[in-house]
């Protein structure tokens, strides 16, 4: 029984030894303003936890208080309480059984009221008259093995106390195999698990789920862009970060297997000695091997729990074409086709020494990059994009759409010679994430993106780039085979994603972006090959090359727009 180390010194010794008595616990006992407050604990017949606080001046008031609390005591009111919760938490199936414990509890308060007043305790009973026809005697006599008509009144009185002697007696210790013990093992582990034999490792709360850093360690370890452990063929993306949270949890899962055998040790208790010494013989020294006699299948982590959170990510894009150029090709095609005078021009960069590539070749090579192909996406052309460009330098009027307009406010707000790679910002659920870098792993299918999606040109390795302005008017459909990096940033976790991690700066390393830069526009994979506008660059070179700047009337006035232009 727990005890309050105060309730003797409140109450007195021969109130305490009462209670004992009874089995009623003080499990708190406090000296207040008024006098003290009690609080007493016991368990009714069919195990309920009653609960019985009392305020009082002193001693006496105390067994008033109580003898109160006792006649008080409402029996239908208090089984009427768990009716609702009847057959679940042990709480008993049958109204009838309610109403009997909740019977006994009150005479139980009754009698212990009565003791306390130092009277005895009387309940109300009915006389009863107990007769016997001879063929019930005769029944009695063979079960207790007596022949009552030849005995004397002696023998038989000496025949009544070795049968109370022997009800009375020890019962004979009982033996009970290993297979009764497994056999009740296994059906006790499926209990506790709900019938699967298995642990289920599920978030602790809310901020407890699987890190930025985790999951990008574990894709580019996947991936291939840096050095990862032999994995089993054929497994996807999805099974090898299990893997790896798993054992990250080892801790966890350790500490779970010692309270799941713990509580079938404690229900094996329950079942009298012989049966713990039984389980003991078992000779198990660690939780999993006890488990394991009962059929336990290890531990699983709820994945889908510890990845339901959001995750801001960034998308780089780079066509096959692109990474040769080792992701210049934006820059080369927007700063170097063009001269000063909007006109066409041929750039001498180290990757050409052949002098009879032309300027030509050279629109038709850089245009081979991540931002033409969502021009063409769109359903636009670089002719489109790249006129306006020409247009803008030589300070003539071109009227084009919002789209292609914002692609070139991008292009302007870049410098020449950067490694600008066209970049989508993006808020993903871990789910959907883990969903798309295995895609993204396989180099299958296609990302899809929403209207909403920010996206802009950005150089990693230098730490710059341009507004992330670009104004989508379509989704933007993007190969898998596109994606060339996957940045992660940290989500306000104190596990901060590095640099090295995401391989080069991250945007916002770089921007300090507030967190509506990362839009829940992901709308899933599609197999189905992204609509492009074809272009034949050979003829779009002709029409660029023959631009003729239409001048506005209007004066404009002195500041100079160079689109990067040394």
């Amino acid at each position: 029984m727990a005890w309050d180390n105060n309730a003797e010194t409140l109450l007195g010794e021969e109130l305490t030894n009462i209670l004992d008595s009874n089995d009623i616990s003080v499990y708190s006992a406090e000296q207040t303003e008024n006098g003290m407050s009690i609080g007493l604990e016991f368990y009714s017949d069919l195990g309920e936890d009653v609960i019985v606080d009392i305020d009082c001046k002193d001693k006496d008031d105390f067994v008033k208080k109580f003898g109160e609390y006792a006649q008080d005591f409402d029996v239908n009111e208090h089984a009427e309480m768990w009716i609702e919760g009847r057959g679940t938490n042990g709480v008993p199936e049958s109204i009838a059984d309610l109403l009997e414990d909740a019977q006994s509890i009150k005479n139980f308060l009754e009698q212990v009221s009565d003791e306390l007043e130092g009277k005895e305790h009387t309940r109300e009973s009915a006389e009863v008259t107990v007769s016997f026809d001879k063929e019930e005697l005769d029944k009695i006599a063979a079960f207790a093995e007596l022949d009552v008509d030849t005995m004397s009144v002696e023998d038989l009185a000496e025949a009544l106390h070795s049968i109370v002697a022997e009800m009375e007696a020890p019962e004979q210790e009982q033996t009970v195999s290993k297979e009764e013990v497994i056999a009740w093992g296994k059906e006790t582990l499926s209990d506790l698990t709900n019938g699967t034999n298995q642990l289920v490792i599920t978030p602790s709360g809310y901020d407890d789920f699987i890190s930025s850093s985790t999951i990008l360690n574990a894709f580019q370890e996947y991936s291939g862009s840096k050095p990862k452990v032999i994995r089993p063929e054929n497994t996807s993306f999805s099974d090898y970060l299990y893997d790896e949270v798993q054992d990250s949890l080892f801790d966890n899962v350790m500490y779970l297997e010692e309270d799941l055998a713990s509580q079938i040790k404690t229900l094996a208790e329950e079942k009298g000695d012989a049966f713990v010494e039984a389980l003991e013989n078992l000779d198990e020294d660690l939780p999993y091997e006890l488990l394991e006699q009962f059929g336990y299948e290890g531990a699983t982590v709820d994945m889908s729990e510890f990845l339901d959170h959001d995750y801001k990510v960034n998308l780089l894009l780079a066509t096959e074409q692109e990474l040769n150029y080792d992701n210049t090709s934006i820059s080369r095609m927007a700063h170097g086709i063009i001269g000063e005078d909007g006109k066409l021009t041929l750039k001498d960069y180290n990757d050409f020494h052949d002098k009879t590539v032309t300027a030509a070749d050279q629109l038709e090579t850089y245009s081979d990059n991540a931002l033409s192909y969502l021009v063409h996406q769109q359903g636009y052309t670089v002719e489109e994009m790249m006129h306006t460009v020409q247009a803008r330098i030589a300070e003539s009027n071109y009227d084009t759409s919002e789209f292609i307009e914002s692609v070139v406010n991008e292009l302007d707000g870049t410098y020449s010679d950067y490694n600008e790679q066209l970049t989508a910002l993006i808020s993903i659920n871990g789910n959907n994430l883990v969903e798309m870098l295995d895609k993204v792993a396989e180099g299958k299918d296609n990302i899809v993106l929403g209207t909403d999606t920010v996206i802009g040109l950005y150089d990693r390795m230098n730490g710059a780039g341009s507004d992330f302005e670009i104004q989508l008017e379509e989704d933007m459909v993007i190969p898998t085979t596109m994606v060339q990096i996957v940045q992660m940033e940290s989500s306000g976790r104190s596990d901060v994603v590095s640099s090295k991690d995401n391989i080069g700066y991250s945007v916002d390393d770089t921007y300090g972006f507030v967190g509506t830069q990362w839009q829940d526009s992901y709308k899933g994979i599609t197999d189905k090959a992204p609509t492009l506008v074809q272009e034949n660059m050979k003829e779009t070179y002709e029409k660029l090359n023959n631009f003729e700047p239409e001048k506005d009337d209007v004066i404009k006035d002195d500041k100079e727009d160079d689109f990067g232009l040394d």
